[in-house]
């Protein structure tokens, strides 16, 4: 049985949902754990109401024995990082003693593309392996945990992540399935206890805990593009400190990954962009303001949105800034409201910087800045943030609406700014 339905996007309200059966007669269909429709040969499809809210979902498909027992089940999630891109399996099996592992990947995409480059490493160093070819690898003899990561790129842009833990205390044969979750330490080097911080999840199991790398996702309003453009001019001529494009970019480069998503569009997808450490056109350009990135409606509550799943899909520390500049109708389908529960949910933590004077548009007060110096400022502040942030890598796949630690204190879930719920 497969979910045939890819819903690329923010999505809310009614949803069509396609399955194939593979010869099934009959399954169920659940949203978030209730059923919602049964399924036969003659109605492959039905439509489920997601609410006008946005929140993460989980479509599930079921079949059930003659005791109402579930005997099969896939599932697939709706407004989660990842989730309306692509999808990476890995089927493992290691000998016992585990002195070797054997590993197949699978695929599956909303075009039906294959990947066009793989990259699969074990603790951050590539193996070797050719596609199409079972991976044989010899995992270290030791004791602690060791994690087993696969990317596979495809030609569209897309991406789809998978991770696997080896060894520890416990070993099975096919690497137990992880997700990564984003908790707020106290900015010690002393190291969080494993054990103490299961407890808190409720029992759920804590493999291992790391900082990794980091990713910053910037939403820049184009007002607040106009308004640094404005700064930096007036410092040519020195009556303003200004701030500085070029400056910009090179704050943006230092803590790791850092894409830009603009508002302003004509679709359904945001013009994105990755500065490198040279700088880029295409980051001039959304930075700047170019015109040919100005001619759609400003959605920026979607881009903040949109945004947070690119944060939440590299499974990094992360955040999203919003850089602000004076009030604009927004067009977007989302409130702002809807957006920062959103955030919430998914454990990305929002900053808001603001070039102008604070408005009642729903993004709170944030941070003012005025001057290159204030903006420098405010960057470090959103850095020694992401500094402080730690990932907590959790067996199985719990929705993030359900993560919760329980008990005040650090660590704390990041990002987490209210009971976020359905």
């Amino acid at each position: 049985m497969q979910i045939l339905t890819f819903a690329g996007g923010l999505i809310a309200g009614l949803l069509s949902v396609s399955v194939d059966l593979g010869g099934v007669p009959s399954a169920q269909l659940r949203l978030d754990g209730a059923p919602v429709c049964q399924l036969s040969a003659a109605a492959t499809s039905c439509r489920v109401d997601l609410g006008p809210g946005l929140a993460v979902h989980e479509l599930t498909l079921v079949r059930l024995d003659e005791r109402g027992e579930v005997v099969e089940r896939v599932s697939r999630w709706l407004n989660r990082p990842g989730s309306s891109e692509a999808e990476v399996r890995v089927t493992m099996t290691c000998a016992k003693p585990s002195t070797t592992c054997s590993a197949r990947f699978g695929w599956v995409h909303p075009d039906s593309a294959s990947p066009s480059t793989w990259s699969v490493s074990l603790d951050g160093k590539p193996l070797a392996w050719t596609a199409g070819q079972p991976l044989t690898f010899t995992p270290p003899q030791d004791q602690r945990p060791h994690l087993l990561a696969v990317v596979a790129q495809f030609p569209d842009g897309r991406s789809a992540t998978t991770t696997r833990i080896l060894g520890g205390d416990q070993r099975d044969e096919g690497g137990d399935a992880l997700q990564a979750v984003p908790i707020e330490v106290d900015g010690s080097k002393a190291p969080v206890d494993a054990a103490a911080l299961a407890k808190r999840f409720g029992g759920l199991r804590v493999r291992t805990i790391e900082k990794g790398e980091s990713e910053l996702v910037f939403v820049i309003d184009p007002v607040g593009t106009a308004r640094m453009g404005e700064l930096r001019r007036s410092a040519l001529v020195g009556s303003f400190p200004g701030i500085s494009l070029t400056r910009l970019k090179s704050a943006m480069a230092h803590p790791g990954a850092v894409r830009m998503v603009h508002p302003e569009t004509g679709g359904t997808r945001f013009a994105t962009a990755s500065p490198d450490a040279a700088g880029s056109s295409r980051t001039d350009a959304l930075l700047g303001g170019d015109p040919s990135f100005l001619s759609g409606r400003l959605r920026l509550a979607d881009a903040v949105a949109a945004a947070s799943l690119l944060a939440g899909g590299g499974q990094r520390r992360r955040a999203v800034v919003l850089i602000l500049g004076a009030a604009r109708p927004d067009q977007s389908q989302f409130t702002p409201a809807q957006v920062r529960r959103f955030l919430s949910e998914l454990l990305v933590p929002l900053h808001v910087i603001r070039l102008a004077p604070a408005t009642e548009d729903g993004w709170g007060a944030g941070l003012p800045v005025g001057s290159e110096q204030e903006l420098r400022e405010a960057l470090n502040r959103i850095n020694e943030s992401l500094e402080r942030q730690r990932m907590a890598w959790l067996e199985g796949d719990v929705g993030p609406s359900l993560l919760n630690l329980e008990g005040d204190g650090l660590p704390r879930l990041a990002g987490r700014t209210s009971a976020a719920t359905r």
